[in-house]
């Protein structure tokens, strides 16, 4: 599978954004994520078991991109 070079994550008003060819390829079938801030980036943690806990990768909008409120 390829990733849109225009693929990408963005930060803006408190919520990640996941465009869908990013979470196809890092992603997919995954319900929530942990994110982590390690010096200056943020980690995206996926988990695999729900009762872990970790923020809902929800669905934003018809083309399949995600949206994480933080």
């Amino acid at each position: 599978m390829t990733v849109n070079e225009n693929s990408h994550v963005v930060f803006r008003d408190g919520n990640l954004f996941i465009d869908r060819d990013l979470y196809d390829r890092y992603f997919a079938r995954i319900e929530t994520v942990i994110l982590m801030k390690a010096s200056d980036a943020i980690l995206i943690l996926p988990v695999h078991n729900q009762a872990a806990g970790g923020n809902l990768l929800k669905i934003r909008n018809t083309r399949g991109d995600r949206c994480v409120s933080t």
